[in-house]
């Protein structure tokens, strides 16, 4: 469970884009470009993370995650809020190593006055996490996740905010590989 919801957490990365009077499918499609530049990295900033999601969510925001993995039968439903996410963000016991994630836009959909949008994608989230195991000491897990996801959002002030977050993910891990 604590995989998951590091996972979770960090999956559901976004930042603000500049300033915009109404939003356009290149303002999203920056926004998400703006992600994978934090992830694709040997070890994400992880306080840079934080930093820049804090900014990115709205107060209200909510994030719905359905997840099923290899580690057991059972689907797993979390349910945060914006302080939750920030604070898994902050947890030390799993340090995330090697990531990389890639979006695709399958739809968009926007309100009349373009200030709100609804939009659909896939991500592939892969890297390690290293962790301590009880009976192994300081572990890798390699892991793959694949969501498919609704994200709204709202033009706040001329920044692109998010107040909701729906994902469906499949997540894969290896086994525990003992650090020496």
């Amino acid at each position: 469970m604590r995989y998951i919801t590091f996972l979770g957490t960090c999956f559901l990365l976004f930042i603000p884009a500049p300033a915009y009077a109404q939003m356009t499918g290149l303002e999203i499609e920056r926004f998400f470009t703006d992600i994978e530049e934090l992830y694709n990295q040997k070890k994400p900033d992880m306080k840079k993370i934080q930093e820049q999601k804090a900014l990115y969510m709205s107060e209200d925001f909510l994030s719905k995650m359905e997840a099923r993995s290899n580690l057991g039968d059972k689907v797993i439903y979390l349910e945060q809020n914006r302080e939750e996410v920030l604070a898994d963000l902050d947890d030390k016991t799993n340090e995330l190593l090697n990531s990389n994630i890639s979006h695709t836009i399958t739809d968009i959909r926007y309100e009349q006055d373009k200030m709100n949008a609804e939009v659909d994608y896939t991500s592939l989230f892969k890297g390690d996490i290293k962790t301590e195991k009880e009976d192994l000491g300081m572990v890798i897990i390699k892991f793959k996740a694949l969501s498919v996801c609704t994200e709204a959002l709202r033009l706040v002030d001329g920044d692109l905010k998010s107040y909701r977050s729906d994902c469906k993910t499949d997540l894969l891990y290896s086994k525990p590989e003992p650090i020496e």
